[in-house]
C-alpha cells in the first residue's frame, strides 16, 4: 500500500477526531480509497520495535517531583503499573496494587502549565499520564514527565502490559532522547527487502501465487 489512504485532508491530516466532528469513524464492511503508488521504497520494511508490550518508560524530575519524599520516589520506580481500561488522548490511567502516592500538601498547590508526558496524582493518588490533547492547566502534583521517546510507550500498550518508570537526569534524558532522534533520522537506511515467510503469512489467500492453470496430466493420457 505505498500510496497509502487517499481520504480528505482536513488540516493537513487524514485523521478523525470524533469529539470534535472532523472525520467518519470506521465501519465493519467500509473501505477506505488507496493513492497512487508513487513511493520507491516498495517490497521494502522496517524492523518495527515491539511497543504494546510496555517496559520501562524514562521519565525526569518535573518542577513538583520533590515534593514527593525520597521513599515515595523510589517506591514509584520499583512499582509495576498495568494500563487501566480509562484511556483516551488526553490522558491514560495506570493501575497498581500497593497504596496510593500522596503528598503532604496536595490541596494547596495551584493550577499551573503542563505538558504531554507529565504523570499527574489525582485525588486518589493513582497516576495519569497526559497525552498530547492534555488540558492546558492542571492542579494535581506531577511525580515526573515522560521523555517523547517513551511516551508512544504508554499509548500503545496493551490492558496486560506491565509498565515501570525510571528517573534520569537532564543530561542523561538529552543523551537518550539524542540516541532516539538519531535512530529516526536514519530510518531509510535500514530498510530491507520484504521476504515473507507462506508459512506465517496470515493473509496467504488474498495473494495470487499461480500465474496460470497447467493440466497435471499428458494429452494422451486415457486415465484423466
Amino acid at each position: 500500500m505505498g500510496g497509502g489512504f487517499d481520504t480528505e485532508v482536513f488540516l493537513k491530516a487524514r485523521a478523525a477526531h470524533h469529539a470534535i466532528g472532523i472525520g467518519e469513524a470506521l465501519v465493519a464492511g467500509g473501505t477506505l480509497p488507496i493513492g497512487p503508488d508513487e513511493n520507491p521504497f516498495i517490497s521494502q520494511k522496517l524492523d518495527v520495535e515491539d511497543r504494546f508490550q510496555g517496559g520501562c518508560v524514562h521519565i525526569v524530575a518535573s518542577v513538583q517531583t520533590d515534593l514527593f519524599s525520597l521513599a515515595e520516589r523510589a517506591r514509584f520506580e520499583n512499582t509495576i503499573f498495568t494500563r487501566d481500561i480509562r484511556a483516551n488522548r488526553m490522558g491514560i490511567k495506570l493501575d497498581f496494587e500497593g497504596a496510593p502516592f500522596q503528598i503532604s500538601n496536595q490541596l494547596k498547590i495551584l493550577s499551573e502549565i503542563i505538558v504531554p508526558g507529565d504523570i499527574q496524582m489525582t485525588g486518589d493518588g493513582r497516576p495519569f499520564v497526559l497525552m498530547p490533547e492534555c488540558q492546558s492547566t492542571g492542579g494535581y502534583p506531577r511525580i515526573g514527565t515522560v521523555l517523547p521517546s517513551d511516551l508512544p510507550k504508554i499509548a500503545q500498550a496493551s490492558l496486560d502490559a506491565t509498565i515501570t518508570f525510571k528517573f534520569l537526569s537532564i543530561e542523561q534524558a538529552l543523551e537518550y532522547q539524542n540516541q532516539y532522534t538519531e535512530r529516526v533520522s536514519q530510518l531509510s537506511d535500514r530498510l530491507h527487502p520484504l521476504l515473507q515467510d507462506p508459512y506465517k503469512m496470515k493473509n496467504l489467500l488474498s495473494f495470487q501465487l499461480i500465474g496460470g492453470v497447467v493440466s497435471a496430466f499428458d494429452a494422451g493420457d486415457t486415465n484423466q
